[in-house]
């Protein structure tokens, strides 16, 4: 009774000495064919909605350099979906939730809670209108899928690594970070982050770390993705973007389409050594139709790989 009454005591106290500072926005977006696949493979019960061949938002994430951290800033504000409800045309265009759980808007309903009641310390984003507003409009400013195209990087062929990422920098003028997901032991390209400052000004996104990443947090940082032997784009040492074709020996990345696990498979044989990485856009199992599989609607997409 009297360790019962001191933790009550003591837990408010605690509450409130939560460090829910930060120090860099994260703006994620990703590719939702890796996290679809990533989802399916967690449980055979895991489906996902309609989807795109476009990067999308994944979440604008406060954070502490060297940290996953804040989260859960306030558990007291939930989610109401009545706040953002007039702006949902647009996040079904850019900030679609694609997995399909037992709840609604559950995508939604986890970047808020987590990451959005930590935003709320700043003005321009304190309440969910604001939010979900900033994702979208930040989201219009990142064109991914466009900037990448204009860089030929489309299904269907091989790029070097550092290729996507001089893509971004040339656009944004800032580093930023590119993710990996590991399946089936290859590497698939999942997200692309682009970082801000508390006053919504583009910067650097050195010093951010991943989930699961073992760089730490490093003024190179560039993701979690391998990368080739030329080092990074803008650094000291490093080449200068854009660089438009990989030196001969160097690791790449293969932007590839397919709609067989076959198609997944191939690279040329003179990478068929190297790490391999690829961009998912959907992995399609030989003969079978996804749509009959999983009772989507999803038409056969093609993927991004890379090698």
């Amino acid at each position: 009774m009297l360790f019962k009454a001191i933790l009550l005591l003591v837990l408010p106290f605690l509450v409130q000495c939560k460090d829910t500072h930060f120090d860099i926005l994260i703006m994620t977006q990703h590719w939702p064919y890796t996290t679809c696949r990533d989802w399916e493979e967690r449980s055979h019960k895991n489906a996902c909605t309609k989807i795109e061949a476009k990067w999308s938002v994944h979440g604008l994430w406060p954070t502490q350099f060297g940290k996953i951290a804040p989260g859960f800033c306030n558990n007291t504000w939930k989610f109401e979906y009545s706040s953002i409800e007039k702006i949902r045309p647009e996040l079904d265009l850019y900030w679609p939730d694609i997995e399909i759980r037992n709840e609604p808007n559950s995508l939604w309903t986890h970047e808020w809670e987590k990451h959005g009641t930590c935003a709320a310390q700043l003005k321009p984003l304190d309440s969910e209108l604001k939010y979900f507003g900033a994702g979208v409009d930040l989201a219009k400013k990142l064109p991914l899928t466009d900037w990448l195209k204009e860089k030929n990087i489309i299904p269907g062929a091989e790029y070097d690594t550092m290729s996507i990422y001089a893509a971004i920098q040339e656009k944004t003028v800032k580093r930023p970070h590119v993710d990996c997901e590991h399946l089936d032991g290859e590497q698939y390209i999942k997200e692309i982050k682009v970082c801000f400052a508390k006053d919504l000004s583009i910067t650097d996104c050195d010093g951010i770390v991943s989930s699961g990443s073992a760089l730490g947090a490093s003024k190179s940082s560039t993701g979690t993705c391998k990368h080739s032997e030329g080092g990074v784009p803008g650094e000291p040492g490093g080449p200068h973007p854009p660089r438009p074709r990989p030196r001969p020996g160097t690791r790449r990345i293969t932007h590839h389409a397919h709609t067989h696990d076959s198609d997944l498979l191939q690279v040329r044989p003179s990478f068929k050594e190297r790490v391999r990485v690829h961009i998912d856009s959907r992995r399609m199992l030989p003969e079978i139709d996804l749509n009959t599989r999983r009772g989507n609607n999803l038409p056969h997409q093609k993927l991004y790989t890379n090698s």
